[in-house]
């Protein structure tokens, strides 16, 4: 654990080092979220979603970030441009297929996606993921709902790992990565991430700055998970009484920006498996 904390802070401070580009085709509802996110932990944020000029913006990009929270045809034509010019420059994707059972229409897309591009970590809720892994038939909670991975779904899960060669990342009360042999369970965060919308598009744009500094997709998403979740602790310990989820909001920007120089000792709650 020690020498994986030690990686971890390596980590952190390469990103500011380094103000990795992060290409990222997101939705409206959480953009500005995802930028400023983005911008506080290290990275410099291009949201270009035309796909007259994807191809060109993910040409200089050090990652890339495609969301289908808020589609149309024009996104998901923009998403596959993007998607198999990262895929020829040999950039990072972080895929996140947000509400992937609510429509058809997200279903089919997604579908085309992954048939067409190979992205580096799938990031999900548990009800998006099990979707994608045919678990469930549907979601009918939307694109926020909530749900528990047991053991017989998280093998799905690992499967759906080795199929598509990804790591696998599924958000949750318990967060599971895997990438169909080492997998990683984290029991931490905060009861305040959940009632902040975007909060799970935010840790995308953790993912894409960790992804241009570390090879290892696995380490990535767990970094990713791992810092949303420490942070989320530390906005919510900030809080004073009459303060709620707005005030929330704004800590955890804070915690975001100030993590790579915050004293980080207790690890409870992560598990490690192979």
């Amino acid at each position: 654990m020690n020498d994986f904390l030690k990686n971890f802070y390596w980590a952190l401070n390469e990103v500011r080092d380094k103000n990795p580009i992060v290409h990222s085709i997101t939705n409206f509802v959480s953009m500005n979220d995802c930028a400023n996110v983005c911008t506080a932990f290290g990275g410099s944020p291009i949201m270009a979603f035309c796909s007259d000029e994807v191809e060109e913006v993910t040409t200089i990009a050090d990652s890339l970030v495609l969301n289908i929270g808020t589609p149309d045809k024009d996104r998901f034509d923009a998403i596959k441009i993007s998607g198999k010019k990262a895929n020829e420059k040999g950039i990072p994707i972080i895929f996140d297929p947000v509400g992937v059972g609510v429509s058809q229409f997200r279903k089919n897309g997604v579908r085309h996606i992954l048939d067409r591009v190979k992205v580096s970590i799938i990031k999900g809720n548990v009800s998006e993921i099990k979707f994608i892994t045919g678990i469930v038939p549907n979601m009918n909670k939307g694109v926020d709902a909530v749900d528990i991975l047991d053991e017989s779904n998280f093998e799905m899960v690992k499967k759906l790992a080795k199929e598509l060669n990804c790591v696998v990342a599924v958000t949750g009360k318990e967060d599971y990565i895997t990438d169909g042999r080492r997998y990683l369970k984290i029991k931490r965060g905060s009861q305040f991430l959940k009632k902040v919308s975007g909060t799970g598009c935010m840790t995308s744009q953790l993912m894409a700055c960790f992804s241009a500094v570390e090879s290892d997709m696995f380490l990535v998403a767990v970094y990713g998970i791992l810092t949303m979740n420490l942070c989320g602790e530390i906005a919510e310990k900030s809080l004073k009484d009459g303060e709620g989820v707005c005030k929330f909001k704004i800590n955890l920007l804070d915690a975001i920006s100030n993590l790579h120089k915050t004293c980080i000792e207790d690890m409870e709650g992560i598990e490690f498996g192979i």
